[in-house]
Formats: C-alpha cells, sequence, structure tokens
C-alpha cells in the first residue's frame, strides 16, 4: 500500500508539472506573439486618409495601430498633461514646436510630412460665385466658419491668409472678424456650412474633397497666395515602442502611403499637384 501510495503521489506530481510547463510555455508563446499597439495622436484633418494607410499597414506589419483625432492644439495639450502616445502628427509646425520645446520629441526624429491648400467653401445650394479673394468683401454672408485661429492649424492658417487681402479700406480680417465662428476642428466647420444656408467656410482642400457631394467650393487658395501649410511627425520621448513607432513614421514617406496622399488631396512637398473638382 505504501508503494501504491508513492505511485499515486508521483504520477499526481508528474501531471501538475506536466500542466505547469505547458502553460509557461504557452504564456512564453503568447508574450513572443503579442503585437504592439501604437496611440497616434493626428490632426483632425487626416482622419480619412490615415485610417486607410493604418489599414494598409496592419496588414504588412505585425503592429496594432490605434487613432486619437482632434484639433492639433487640443493634441498637444492632451500629450503635455499624459504619458501617453508614441506619434504626433501635426498640421503646424508650431504646434509641434510646443511638444519639441517641453521635451517631448525625439532628438532628430521630427519631420515634416506633408502640405495642403485653403478653400473657401459654401452649402451645395448657394448660388454664390467667386472669382478673385476679395470678391468675399461683396458676399452678404450671415457667418465665416473656420478653425479657432487660437487653436486650430486651419483657422490659423486662414486668418494669416485673409491679413494679406485687403477690403475698400481696411483689412480683409478686420472686415470679416466680427462674423467669424470659431470651430474646434476642420471637420467641424465643414458641419456649420451644411447645416445652415448664408454661412461660408474655410478649409482644407482635402477636407472639401470629402465632403464635396455636400458642399461647394468657391475658391481655392494657390500655395503661392497662401500660408505654407506644413504637416509635421514626430516619435514621442514617453513612447514604449520605439522600433514600431519609427517604422510607421517611415511607411507614411513611403510610396504607398503617397498614392493615398495624393488620392485624398494632400500635396507632397516638393512639388504641386492641380487642383481637384
Amino acid at each position: 500500500m505504501p508503494t501504491f501510495q508513492k505511485m499515486k503521489r508521483a504520477l499526481i506530481f508528474t501531471v501538475l508539472l506536466g500542466w505547469i510547463l505547458s502553460g509557461s510555455a504557452c504564456t512564453s508563446r503568447a508574450s513572443e506573439t503579442v503585437r504592439p499597439e501604437l496611440l497616434v495622436f493626428a490632426a483632425a484633418s487626416l482622419t480619412d486618409v490615415l485610417k486607410e494607410i493604418g489599414d494598409l499597414y496592419q496588414n504588412q506589419f505585425e503592429v496594432d495601430l490605434a487613432f486619437n483625432f482632434n484639433g492639433s492644439g487640443v493634441l498637444t495639450q492632451q500629450i503635455l498633461a499624459s504619458s501617453k502616445g508614441d506619434v504626433f502628427v501635426s498640421a503646424n509646425q508650431e504646434w509641434m514646436d510646443v511638444i519639441e520645446q517641453a521635451g517631448r520629441v525625439e532628438a532628430g526624429a521630427r519631420r515634416e510630412l506633408l502640405s495642403n491648400r485653403l478653400v473657401i467653401i459654401a452649402d451645395a445650394g448657394s448660388s454664390w460665385e467667386m472669382e478673385a479673394a476679395t470678391d468675399l468683401c461683396q458676399l452678404d454672408f450671415r457667418f465665416l466658419a473656420l478653425g479657432n485661429p487660437e487653436a486650430v492649424p486651419a483657422g490659423r492658417y486662414a486668418k494669416r491668409w485673409l491679413e494679406t487681402l485687403s477690403c475698400r479700406d481696411q483689412g480683409l480680417w478686420e472686415a470679416v472678424a466680427d462674423r467669424v465662428s470659431p470651430a474646434p476642428d476642420v471637420r467641424a466647420v465643414v458641419g456649420q456650412v451644411e447645416a445652415a444656408h448664408g454661412v461660408l467656410g474655410i478649409v482644407y482642400q482635402t477636407d472639401y474633397l470629402a465632403a464635396r457631394d455636400r458642399v461647394q467650393r468657391l475658391y481655392t487658395v494657390s500655395p503661392d497666395q497662401g500660408p505654407a501649410i506644413r504637416y509635421a511627425v514626430s516619435r514621442l520621448t514617453h513612447t514604449t515602442h520605439s522600433q514600431a513607432a519609427e517604422s510607421w513614421i517611415e511607411f507614411l514617406f513611403s510610396d504607398a502611403a503617397r498614392t493615398l496622399f495624393e488620392k485624398h488631396g494632400f500635396l507632397p512637398l516638393e512639388d504641386e499637384l492641380p487642383t481637384q473638382d
């Protein structure tokens, strides 16, 4: 009987040991196959194109992407207030400057990515027409919707452009400032134009193209007339996935990504694209 008990204990020990080792092996294999997840803070104007590029990237690389889209100013405050995020794509250089000055940008990691154009839009049923930027002085619009110039790059670009123009005896920005309706991002500007007749909006060409079945374009600001629009991208210092973050950024400069950026109306920095209808 004692011998049987010893054999029984030995068998139980062997089974338990097998379970433990099996569980350890499974845990080890699981840890080896866990895909890193990158949190990408990106300007709202990039929403559609980055989702499309992200799907393409995730099909080719063992990395998962999570996006936080918002106005670049809001994203900047979120990054500064927390240690979250792996990559930041800003719609202008100024907000990236703020992040860099706070020590949140990896040294040498910041790069210019894209350009864009400003356009003036109206609702689809509008009868207004514009041949020159100064025609804005003649239009009896209720409000001019644009991104809040205090925080939204598209709004800052729009204000700078309007400040270079004249309307009768005053600057064009001064002439329209009391009718400006600030919005938290460019997508909200499109929403304001859609929602009410008599509202004009200044957005990026890319936002117009995404909504061209619902709004109409009245005027396009050529790159030599408007401010230099520059999207910037960088890895963030608090990322725990530096290699994956760099891989994603490199993919944004690939031919495949460029094709999708152009499809959505963005401008490569080395050349200019024709205006898209």
